[in-house]
């Protein structure tokens, strides 16, 4: 190395053997001047010395350096710089060993050691390049997961961990190739294979592919998370788990189905649990005996219930005599509850019914019931049967 040669004062090793071996025996001058490889004892000597002087400086730069940097990041309340720092802390001192590697290799004068010295050193940082990229991975990979957990989107973390292994996996190939190329061997032609490869595993697995890609598209659209109450086809229940190739519904019966994704993507899905709010609507059939009276003030009393209560939504709330039907005058009642759950939804609409039944009493009439009314406009004469 030019530099520290001309640190010492010396034009290069050489001379530096030279005059050092003017002070030291025949003997063991001999032994200094064996080659191996093409170079003496005397600069394998020197280059593993600088070596492991360089090498040592590593406790150095974690004492001074990276210590420092760990006492502050560990101060902070923020878990995002400690992922970082443990990114970081073992590459940058893998980084001063490959530096003391490369420093030590160019004392070597044989051409064809040092294009292998040489080669070992760039596969050395294409390595630790990818291997820090690989890392850096799992941090953003941990965000996602988080984000995808804490909003119930399983698709969204299965999704994620499932492109996280084939990033993971391209990086792993990338690198390989890389080193390849390297080292003299052909990479388009390895690359080429693989392909051939990957195009016969995707012709065998059509299907798995299908649902992956469907899985793609519902992770883009949303339609459902973990928990909503949705509708596919014939299947009704309450989704359990997103995973990749297909979706568990755990039905009212209690029982599980899985519905592969590929079959979801091209369906209506009908989302029940994302409704701001939930309808009643039902007719209310009075007996045909009431009379206008009794109809206007049940009409006003069941307007004046449904804008009080505290349970029913009050955008839209639909009061109206709506049809004379065979056996009942029936009144259209159409309304929401504010909360969209089941539920919840039930023991709104039941007080809702019980109360309705309490004004119609109230007001003198009576819930009507199917029936059938028999006229006879005259009795026959009884003698002449």
């Amino acid at each position: 190395m030019k530099f520290i040669t001309g640190w010492l004062g010396m034009q290069d090793l050489d001379t530096l053997s030279t005059l050092i071996y003017s002070y030291l025996p025949q003997s063991f001058v001999e032994f200094l001047s064996f080659e191996i490889f093409s170079n003496s004892v005397f600069k394998w000597g020197i280059a593993f010395s600088v070596f492991f002087l360089l090498l040592s400086s590593r406790k150095i730069f974690v004492r001074f350096v990276l210590q420092p940097i760990k006492t502050k990041v560990e101060s902070t309340q923020t878990v995002l710089d400690d992922k970082l720092y443990k990114l970081l802390e073992h590459p940058l001192q893998l980084l001063i060993a490959i530096f003391a590697y490369y420093i030590a290799a160019t004392l070597l004068s044989n051409a064809q050691i040092q294009e292998i010295l040489n080669n070992i050193t760039r596969t050395a940082i294409s390595l630790l390049v990818f291997w820090t990229i690989y890392r850096s991975v799992d941090i953003y990979a941990d965000i996602l997961q988080n984000k995808a957990e804490k909003h119930k989107e399983g698709i969204g973390a299965a999704i994620t961990s499932l492109l996280i292994k084939i990033f993971k996996v391209t990086l792993i190939v990338i690198a390989f190739l890389s080193v390849a190329q390297q080292w003299g061997f052909n990479a388009m032609a390895i690359f080429a294979s693989f392909g051939i490869l990957g195009a016969g595993i995707a012709l065998s697995s059509q299907d798995t592919i299908k649902h992956f890609w469907g899985s793609i598209v519902l992770f883009g659209d949303r339609p459902f998370k973990i928990g909503d109450w949705i509708t596919v086809g014939s299947v009704d229940g309450v989704v359990e788990e997103i995973g990749i190739r297909s979706t568990k519904i755990r039905t009212f019966e209690k029982s599980i189905i899985a519905v592969p994704n590929g079959n979801l993507a091209t369906s209506n899905i009908l989302n029940w649990s994302v409704r701001p709010k939930r309808r009643i609507k039902m007719k209310l059939g009075i007996s045909y005996s009431s009379t206008t009276k009794q109809m206007q003030d049940i009409l006003n009393d069941i307007r004046s219930y449904l804008k009080n209560n505290e349970d029913i939504h009050q955008e839209q709330i639909l009061v109206y005599f709506s049809e004379f039907a065979e056996s009942s005058l029936n009144i259209l009642v159409y309304c929401f509850t504010k909360d969209p759950n089941w539920e919840p939804w039930l023991k709104v609409r039941e007080e809702v019914y019980l109360e309705l039944m309490k004004i119609v009493e109230n007001n003198g009439s009576s819930i009507a019931f199917p029936s059938q009314s028999v006229y006879i406009e005259k009795m026959p004469d009884m003698q002449n049967l």
